[in-house]
């Protein structure tokens, strides 16, 4: 599972706190999360973040969250069917 944090303003932003968290499955046994830090990222640039291997069955909830220093915090949610370690559908 990956996911690009990208800096769409006109400065640099600096230190990144970014989560990948993606949870839910059959009797919600699917409960996996990543976090790291970014000290910079460039204007229009933008860096891929992981959350490695993970196995499960059903329907989960990804959500992905980052915060700047100097940004708005940004929240993005989406749904996907988690068969074994491939997830399918993600909306």
């Amino acid at each position: 599972m990956n996911a690009e944090v990208k800096n769409i303003g006109v400065v640099p932003a600096k230190n990144i706190d970014w989560t990948i968290h993606v949870a839910g499955g059959i009797l919600k046994k699917v409960n996996k999360a990543q976090t790291g830090l970014i000290t910079e990222l460039a204007s229009n640039a933008s860096e891929t973040v992981t959350l490695g291997m993970f196995f499960g069955i059903g329907k989960v909830q990804i959500t992905i969250f980052a915060i700047a220093d100097n940004a708005e915090t940004v929240t993005v949610t989406k749904s996907a069917f988690l068969l074994g370690p491939i997830l399918l559908g993600i909306k």
